[in-house]
């Protein structure tokens, strides 16, 4: 179970940062965007699409896109089926499964909380847990928020309950590392619920989904007969196999489900600071590189990734890096950090990434497993900065 988590960390981060490094090269070399028309060119919104069209045609991806600059949309499109048998395609009003995305959500619902004074994020966990192993007592909120509290990753799709979580020893002592944890966003979950006194997906729902008016997402994609929901494919036209999950033991980590347009709102919201959910400083507190887990791109952290592109002008310079619920990427001496969360989960593949230096967002959803996200991503970047 350890050794898939481990292994679906790692091929996230590595994928990451190829996009990443060809990004921040791209930016060296003098192609960071300028300001849009009103309206997007017709020759960008087709380029975009026509290099989407070729990927279902290779059969190397399936779902929707949105990609938007400084609040303009320039292409919003679902490709493929979302559901072979019946040639349903798939459009940007379908849903897809977000994989740990999930905790962009879990970490928001914690920063509520703790404006409404119900915790606070320093706190030991074991101050709102009714049981706790000795173990536990240094872990804090904060701990589980960054992946560094030492609970070990479960990602078996049976799941665990709380208290077989509790008999596990730790990894390591809570602070000094960082290890990408699914089970740590279940304690949150878990935390969300005891305080509020709602169950998590009801308690997204009142304060984050409807308040931003995300009316196609939800919790739990397992949901029989949820309409607009794709259908997840482990490969080309093959059906992911969703026996035995049980996501309600995934809670916090994964499950929740949505649309290209309503990240999108959800992105908005965050990103131009509108203060909708909670005040700035929660959301600074959010953005803020709070565990470090590439200081360079030499480091021994970062040098088992099978990363095959590694310019050498930011050999030294790349710093990857985690606030609450999202990786946070920057150059040595840049104010303006890649902000993104990657996920994939039986049949689903999430990426949504936000460019602070160009005010470009692209979100892409996927009901392929396999499917190349960092690489269509990345290249989704490079046509919108060179004809901005």
């Amino acid at each position: 179970m350890r050794r898939f988590a481990s292994h679906f960390f790692h091929q996230v981060l590595a994928g990451t940062m190829l996009f990443l490094c060809l990004t921040l090269l791209l930016a060296a070399c003098g192609t960071s965007a300028k300001e849009v028309q009103t309206r997007p060119s017709l020759s960008l919104s087709s380029e975009l699409d026509a290099f989407l069209r070729a990927e279902v045609k290779a059969e190397q991806f399936s779902g929707a896109v949105l990609v938007a600059r400084k609040g303009t949309i320039l292409l919003s499109k679902g490709y493929g089926l979302a559901n072979d048998d019946s040639v349903l395609a798939n459009t940007p009003t379908t849903m897809f499964g977000l994989g740990p995305v999930t905790e962009e959500f879990t970490a928001m619902a914690i920063l509520i909380l703790q404006e409404r004074g119900k915790l606070h994020i320093p706190d030991p966990i074991c101050t709102y847990l009714s049981s706790c192993p000795p173990a536990w007592q240094p872990i804090a909120i904060s701990h589980l928020l960054t992946h560094s509290s030492g609970i070990p990753s479960n990602s078996d799709p049976g799941g665990i309950t709380l208290m077989q979580l509790e008999r596990e020893p730790l990894d390591f002592k809570p602070g000094t590392q960082f290890n990408f944890s699914n089970s740590g966003y279940v304690v949150l979950a878990t935390l969300i619920e005891k305080v509020s006194g709602e169950a998590y997906g009801t308690f997204l729902q009142q304060n984050i989904f409807a308040p931003l008016q995300m009316t196609h997402t939800g919790y739990d994609f397992t949901q029989p007969h949820l309409p607009n929901l794709a259908t997840g494919y482990s490969s080309w036209q093959r059906k992911a196999d969703y026996t035995g999950i049980s996501l309600s033991l995934h809670i916090g980590a994964d499950g929740l489900y949505s649309t290209v347009g309503d990240l999108y709102r959800w992105d908005q919201a965050l990103f131009t600071h509108t203060q909708t959910l909670v005040s700035k400083l929660s959301l600074n507190e959010m953005f803020t590189k709070t565990v470090t887990i590439c200081p360079t791109m030499q480091v021994p952290t970062c040098s088992s990734l099978s990363t095959p592109y590694k310019p050498q002008t930011y050999a030294s310079s790349l710093s990857i890096g985690y606030g609450y619920g999202w990786f946070i990427a920057t150059v040595e001496g840049s104010k303006n950090p890649i902000i993104y969360h990657a996920g994939k989960t039986y049949g689903f593949e999430a990426y949504n990434t936000f460019y602070s230096q160009d005010n470009i967002t692209i979100i892409v959803l996927s009901n392929l497993d396999g499917a190349p996200l960092e690489t269509i991503v990345q290249t989704l970047y490079q046509f919108v900065t060179a004809r901005a």
